[in-house]
């Protein structure tokens, strides 16, 4: 697995997808980060963590999936933006996107606070969402 930054081309966003919406359990919301999985495709991303951390809504196009992601993850008042990244497998087919937050350095030491991993098995994709080493160590 591979993770591009990356917009989705237009043709992309003409694709239905399913939006994850990834809370975490941070209770500020630190954190939050949103997948967009392809419908069209054989794979399934899915999150490995409780359902409590995070829901699921299907058959959006993919225009509507990315504006209603980065809103999600730009709901922190901290957060500044967001990246979008693509998450291409080995054989370099997109199989969704991902969107995750930046925030203000001067507040984590660093934009970016998420490390999220990606492990294939078949046709199921697992997420794994963690908070950086900086953030683990207590920064």
């Amino acid at each position: 697995m591979e993770i591009i930054e990356a917009s989705p081309a237009q043709h992309e966003l003409a694709a239905d997808y399913t939006l994850i919406l990834y809370y975490g359990d941070h209770p500020d919301g630190t954190g939050r980060a949103a997948f967009l999985d392809r419908e069209d495709d054989r794979y399934t991303l899915e999150p490995h963590a409780p359902d409590s951390f995070y829901e699921k809504v299907k058959r959006l196009d993919g225009t509507a999936a990315l504006k209603k992601a980065e809103k999600f993850v730009a709901d922190h008042p901290s957060a500044t933006g967001s990246c979008t990244s693509a998450i291409v497998n080995d054989n370099g087919i997109r199989l969704g996107f991902e969107v995750k937050p930046l925030y203000e350095p001067i507040r984590f030491g660093t934009p970016d606070i998420l490390d999220i991993n990606y492990e294939i098995d078949g046709f199921k994709v697992r997420i794994d969402v963690r908070f950086t080493n900086l953030l683990d160590m207590g920064m």
